[in-house]
C-alpha cells in the first residue's frame, strides 16, 4: 500500500493572522485557500496579488 504525505499551506496577513479567503459575499462564509507546497502559495501569491504580497505570509 503506497502512502503519501500531504502539508497544508495556509497564507496567513502579517498584520493580524487571519487566513486568506475567497468571498462571494461579504456576508457569508468564504473558501480558504490550501495549497501542497510551499512554493505553490508564493506562486500564486506572485502571480495574483503582487501588490498585495509583502502583507502576507506562508
Amino acid at each position: 500500500m503506497l502512502y503519501e504525505v500531504y502539508y497544508i499551506i495556509n497564507i496567513r496577513s502579517r498584520t493580524d493572522g487571519k487566513s486568506l479567503t475567497a468571498r462571494v459575499d461579504n456576508d457569508k462564509s468564504g473558501y480558504l485557500f490550501l495549497f501542497k507546497e510551499d512554493f505553490d502559495a508564493l506562486s500564486y501569491l506572485n502571480t495574483h496579488t503582487a501588490d498585495l504580497a509583502n502583507r502576507l505570509t506562508v
